[in-house]
């Protein structure tokens, strides 16, 4: 055990750097509170104090069920861009980030792009068209 705690504090000074402790704790994280439905939204976590590089992984919760993505850090930011296709359904995202022992959340509202008027018309003409084959 001595010998390989040596080993370690030896080739962290050859190297010229020193070990850092694993990032945990809260990461910070960057998103809009609402969007459209259909738009491609862009999140940013950080700032940290991580070596570029370290991975990070973000799970999206949504009306078409858990989506996984994964990013590297960069000058302590981590960038994820959620395409449009991935948000065309109105409702609530729920974002959920994870790196070494950090953690971070965070949520979205996609917001449809029709008005309510027209979404009640289309309702009432689709109930029309259903039950005309009844009368």
């Amino acid at each position: 055990m001595l010998v390989l705690s040596l080993a370690l504090v030896l080739a962290s000074a050859c190297a010229g750097g020193t070990l850092r402790q694993p990032l945990s704790g809260v990461l910070p994280v960057a998103a809009p509170n609402a969007v459209r439905a259909g738009s491609q939204i862009e999140v940013i976590v950080g700032p940290v104090d991580v070596d570029n590089g370290t991975p990070i992984g973000m799970v999206m919760v949504g009306a078409y069920g858990p989506r996984a993505y994964s990013a590297v850090f960069q000058a302590g930011l981590a960038h994820f861009i959620i395409p449009s296709e991935h948000t065309l359904q109105p409702g609530y995202l729920a974002l959920i980030f994870a790196a070494e022992e950090a953690r971070g959340e965070t949520s979205i509202v996609l917001v449809s792009t029709r008005s309510s008027s027209a979404k009640a018309s289309t309702s009432t003409n689709l109930i029309h068209e259903f039950l005309a084959p009844i009368r």
